[in-house]
């Protein structure tokens, strides 16, 4: 029962704050300092609400709360998109959300001046290739405080390009040599303060290490590495980048047969450190099959990896005990089972950590619940 649970959580949680949002959070995305989280809704139409939440100050990094701080997670301001979010990225030195979806554009949002409870569109991007020429694919965006005003924008490999989102221009042309129409999976710089960022594309998942100073200077795609991987049936794929730099970044990549690969950039992504099957698998939930159109979400740093959508809880595992010899991946560390006990049946739809606050996890279920924890243990 809750109240059990609720009992049990004295031991197991050393933070464990539970909220209220208007609908079931689809994505979720930080601005720089960890004060606003941005949340894209579910919708049964093809729109989707767009909200800004200010967290509580207690979950907020100790010299930036106050004596008096708000309790509860407060909507600052919020949108309407007409058409669907599929990914979103706050730009802080415009302090502008970006968005992007199937169309040809990318979106910017900002607090309208006049009514500052709304979040009103301003500039419309257009994209440097034409997408009614690609597949129907979403087109995948990120962003990282180091590329300043840069957002890296991709439908498929071929057309990854970097762009200066201030002026609209486009200062890194589409990577060549690689097959055309490549199905890209995800793609996210290497870390905050680096040039370098990953891609996973194709049939099989391959990852790529890309140094966009490199391909700003020359013009031309130059890629750094390449993991050969083995040729498997097609599967979707999932990837996470760790924030970390030091004393290398983590990439991790999740397939919808369960199984977790992870790298190191500093051994250029040629092979993989471990190969890891989970003890649950996601080809149900991968495809998008859950109410609410669920897919799996991963996150990572240096040595924990967090997965949810692949059964109705959030799993942390702690990586560094994973190595080559570790075929199947020993317990979670931790599972946050939260959700399923205070809604029943309900799928938890995303998470994300805190970025500047150590080992806080947000997650969000389809019943509209958001939940804010730390686990005593890590």
């Amino acid at each position: 029962t809750m109240d059990e649970w609720m009992l049990e959580s004295l031991q197991k949680y050393s933070t464990l704050h539970m909220f209220e949002l208007p609908q079931a959070a689809k994505s979720m995305c930080w601005n720089q300092l960890g004060t606003m989280l941005y949340v894209v809704g579910f919708s049964r139409d093809q729109s989707n609400e767009i909200s800004q939440l200010q967290l509580p100050e207690k979950l907020l990094p100790s010299e930036v709360q106050s004596l008096c701080g708000k309790r509860d997670v407060t909507i600052v301001c919020g949108a309407f998109s007409q058409t669907p979010v599929h990914s979103m990225r706050h730009i802080s030195a415009i302090d502008a959300l970006a968005t992007s979806g199937r169309e040809e554009v990318i979106q910017l949002w900002t607090q309208d001046k006049d009514s500052q409870d709304l979040m009103v569109h301003g500039r419309k991007l257009p994209l440097c290739f034409d997408s009614q020429a690609e597949p129907n694919w979403p087109v995948l965006i990120d962003h990282t405080p180091f590329s300043s005003t840069h957002l890296l924008v991709g439908k498929s490999l071929t057309t990854v390009h970097l762009m200066d989102i201030a002026s609209g221009k486009t200062f890194l042309k589409p990577i060549s040599g690689v097959g055309s129409r490549v199905s890209l999976h995800g793609l996210s710089f290497a870390g905050q303060g680096t040039s370098t960022f990953v891609t996973c594309a194709g049939d099989r998942g391959d990852l790529m290490l890309w140094d966009s100073l490199s391909l700003l200077n020359v013009g031309a795609a130059h890629k750094l590495s390449r993991e050969a991987g083995k040729r498997e049936t097609r599967q979707q794929y999932w990837i996470a980048v760790s924030t970390e730099t030091h004393p290398g970044c983590k990439v991790a990549r999740l397939a919808d047969s369960g199984t977790v690969c992870l790298f190191d950039t500093r051994a250029s992504l040629s092979h993989a450190l471990c190969s890891v099957q989970l003890r649950t698998h996601c080809s149900l939930w991968g495809r998008g099959a859950g109410p609410t159109g669920t897919t799996p979400c991963i996150c990572c740093n240096s040595y924990l990896l967090s997965v949810s959508g692949v059964n109705r809880g959030v799993e942390v595992h702690r990586t560094l005990t994973w190595n080559e010899d570790t075929s199947e991946a020993p317990s979670p560390l931790f599972t946050h089972t939260g959700h399923e006990v205070e809604c029943g049946s309900c799928e938890v739809t995303t998470h994300t950590w805190h970025p500047l606050t150590s080992g806080l996890l947000l997650s969000a279920d389809s019943e509209g619940s958001l939940h804010a924890w730390k686990c005593a243990n890590l």
